[in-house]
């Protein structure tokens, strides 16, 4: 990331500016002390009644005008490139973000383990069996209509999550706790889509959930600027097979999206995961 005074590109006006400013005060300063001294020195009388001299200072402002203007065109296009570059590269990235998330969300598994839940419900409990179909439906809408986009609400974001840690609720029972602390001032911040999703996913696919080790998963805003997936650590002693690129990705699509890192880490006792919120004007 390129941290010079205005570098972006919709910040040109202002970089011209700033340059057209401090070219013409360094050809002032440069050129009038050069000149001056060969003025004083060689040619003798004063510099400022001669023509030739002001002349000369003129000269070395078009100069200087002229080098800034071809360095700026340069420094434009090379910035045009680098954000071609780095569209195409975000293109690519969505589409394999997309890619892991079908695999992970629509597989085979998922959809068998959420349909025999059902099936077991529908005898014992009819009305919370269509709670559960209705749940089961808006995760799969949610899926279906913002794997592509790039960014979401944290709002929105989060009443997915919330039908998804419902449908393992249903599951694991009292074993699975999720704790949400998140202000209403930060709902409206944006997030990569589904990021929070494969994090407790991947929370619940190698931990132990059970009634001598439930998993506890926190959801909270640290400091306004980023939002946090924490569980305690139990691992599975048979870790499910894994592609093993879902932090990865998640890594490169915050890199690409606001150049931002995630932050990870890892303890005895707990997992944690800081997603940057991004604020768009």
């Amino acid at each position: 990331m390129d941290a010079s005074p205005f570098s972006r590109i919709w910040q040109t006006r202002y970089r011209l500016i700033a340059l057209l400013l401090g070219s013409a005060l360094c050809t002032f300063v440069v050129a009038s002390l050069v000149s001056y001294l060969v003025w004083i020195f060689f040619l003798g009388g004063n510099p400022w009644n001669n023509v030739c001299y002001r002349d000369d200072l003129t000269k070395s402002f078009y100069i200087s005008t002229m080098s800034m203007i071809l360095y700026e065109m340069g420094y434009f296009f090379e910035r045009w490139k680098a954000s071609l570059l780095e569209t195409e590269k975000l293109k690519t990235q969505h589409m394999q973000a997309q890619l892991e998330t079908l695999k992970n969300q629509l597989s085979p598994h998922f959809l068998f383990n959420s349909l025999n839940t059902l099936i077991s419900l529908i005898p014992e409990d009819a009305q919370l069996a269509t709670r559960f179909a209705e749940e089961l439906s808006r995760v799969y809408r949610y899926i279906l209509q913002n794997q592509g986009r790039e960014l979401v609400s944290l709002r929105t974001e989060l009443a997915f999550i919330r039908s998804y840690v419902f449908l393992h609720g249903i599951r694991f029972g009292n074993n699975l706790q999720v704790d949400y602390q998140i202000e209403e001032k930060y709902l409206d911040d944006q997030i990569a889509p589904l990021t929070l999703q494969m994090l407790v996913e991947n929370a619940i696919k190698h931990n132990v959930v059970s009634v001598s080790k439930p998993l506890y998963i926190q959801i909270y805003i640290d400091n306004g600027q980023s939002i946090v997936v924490k569980n305690n650590l139990q691992r599975k002693n048979f870790l499910p097979e894994s592609t093993k690129i879902g932090l990865e990705n998640i890594r490169q699509r915050y890199q690409l999206l606001s150049h931002q890192t995630i932050d990870v880490i890892a303890t005895a006792q707990n997992f944690m995961v800081a997603l940057p919120l991004i604020r768009v004007s």
